[in-house]
């Protein structure tokens, strides 16, 4: 009977130590917390370094691909309006264009035209001083819808004399006795000794370089067939180039 007493402590204390062990042997330790720590700053790392760049990527080709998708769709419509107008037509426009509004111009290229019609209304000129030798270039900017548009062009001033009702006929017959496109300013009308008149003006014809054009291919499109008046003058005037 005693020895079974003095056995029943001893295996208790054994598994008294037995369950120490146990509990020593589940507490964390940095060993433990190592590789865990490890993986998750090797995701951490993954994802700013790899998954928000492919993310950053997706999304920004899927923002290009729509603009793509948006600026083919402008360019079927431009070329459809295109296919409605005929090609020779387009042709026979373009080199009347290009007549009228050259790449180069000098003064005395519209001022024989210009001369030419004085004359017909025995208008004289004391100080007639348009020349190839006084050509100047002349570059006017205009803002509109936040582009800036650069025109070209040579100008010339002019003084005549003679009848009055001669002198408006010339003003009123200006623009269509040259071929070329003009722009008239600083009109000053003065009564002369008897029955003349003076009339000093500046007249600018305009030039359009090869290499200023620019072209925006996915711009709004605009038929030029829609300025019909305008085509007819080019035409009409081209004639006189011709």
């Amino acid at each position: 009977m005693a020895d079974t007493q003095s056995i029943k402590p001893s295996e208790t204390k054994r598994e008294i130590e037995g369950l120490s062990e146990k509990i020593k042997d589940t507490r964390l330790t940095i060993q433990d917390l190592l590789v865990p720590l490890s993986v998750l700053l090797i995701l951490v790392l993954l994802i700013i370094f790899v998954f928000i760049p492919m993310v950053k990527a997706a999304i920004s080709f899927r923002g290009e691909y729509k603009s793509t998708v948006e600026r083919l769709e402008e360019l079927e419509k431009v070329e459809e309006k295109l296919r409605e107008i005929d090609e020779t037509t387009l042709q026979t426009d373009l080199i009347n264009a290009k007549l009228v509004i050259p790449q180069t111009l000098r003064v005395a290229s519209f001022m024989s035209y210009i001369d030419n019609l004085a004359r017909e209304l025995n208008l004289s000129s004391s100080s007639l001083t348009a020349g190839d030798s006084q050509t100047s270039v002349i570059r006017k900017s205009e803002q509109e819808e936040g582009e800036t548009r650069v025109y070209f062009g040579v100008s010339s001033p002019l003084n005549y004399g003679g009848e009055l009702s001669n002198i408006l006929t010339f003003l009123d017959n200006l623009y269509e006795a040259s071929p070329y496109v003009i722009s008239i300013s600083g009109v000053g009308l003065r009564k002369g000794g008897g029955d003349k008149w003076e009339v000093n003006l500046n007249v600018m014809g305009y030039y359009v370089p090869e290499s200023t054009m620019k072209t925006n291919i996915y711009k709004d499109f605009e038929s030029y067939l829609e300025y019909q008046d305008v085509v007819e003058a080019f035409s009409q005037k081209a004639s006189q180039l011709k």
